[in-house]
């Protein structure tokens, strides 16, 4: 029986690059065969993370990056895989619909929170394409703005949705950062974000489960078309963020 596990993981803009990859290496072990990050970022040539963690795991491990070399809040998306256990397809990226500028409460957190600047950010989609045991599936790696409020984010992922439907596969996985921001209010964008997905999609993390350091949930992963088989949040320390890791088969062996 074929066995998808993989790992979402935000490395809050790969800051603490020596411990973020013995997390990673930790979770490889767990046989893990995808990784899904978000704020990954360049560096210096010779310091860049993506490099350090296909180094660490070994020369079975490939993997696709969408990074700016301009902005730290841009992109920063990468997908890993074990090429020793799926053959890669094809490979994609979706730039998502940007703000023309900023709210004044955006602006706000920005500049006196963040220590950032009052920019709308370049937010994507990774998008690959797998084959294991003549089976393919699709990973959408997500990473949405936090900017903009609950409407902007699912502009978002109808964006992205609108594009997948243009080339159906038979098994989908969608996960990542879906910025569900709010102690009280991330239950209702993820109904929202479940009624935009439709029924087929299941939701690993339908109970609250705490994703981030801030208490929030924040990080999700959903499928269409196979079975879970056990969802965890690892709570390691390295990123404001928690890795999560979720084992699945699919529904037509």
């Amino acid at each position: 029986m074929s066995e998808i596990k993989l790992v979402s993981y935000n490395l809050d803009h790969s800051s603490r690059k020596d411990r973020l990859v013995q997390n990673i290496r930790k979770l490889s072990l767990l046989g893990t065969n995808i990784f899904c990050f978000q704020e990954i970022r360049p560096g210096n040539p010779d310091e860049f993370i993506g490099n350090a963690i296909l180094d660490a795991l070994g020369p079975n491990w490939k993997g696709e990056f969408l990074i700016s070399h301009e902005s730290k809040n841009d992109y920063g998306l990468g997908i890993i895989w074990n090429s020793a256990a799926l053959e890669l397809v094809d490979f994609q990226t979706l730039d998502f619909p940007v703000l023309a500028q900023l709210f004044s409460v955006d602006r706000l957190v920005e500049q006196f929170f963040l220590n950032g600047d009052a920019t709308p950010v370049k937010r994507a989609a990774l998008i690959a394409t797998f084959q294991i045991n003549s089976q393919q599936f699709r990973v959408s790696n997500v990473h949405a703005d936090w900017h903009g409020g609950f409407e902007h984010r699912f502009s978002q992922i109808q964006f992205l949705l609108n594009h997948l439907k243009t080339a159906d596969v038979p098994s989908e996985i969608i996960c990542g950062d879906f910025n569900t921001i709010g102690l009280f209010r991330s239950y209702k964008q993820i109904k929202k974000i479940q009624e935009l997905l439709g029924s087929e999609f299941i939701n690993f993390f339908p109970k609250h489960r705490i994703t981030s350091i801030h208490g929030q949930r924040l990080d999700h992963v959903f499928a269409r078309n196979f079975n879970q088989q056990y969802a965890k949040v690892h709570r390691m320390l390295g990123s404001d963020h928690f890795p999560i890791m979720v084992s699945m088969t699919f529904n037509n062996p």
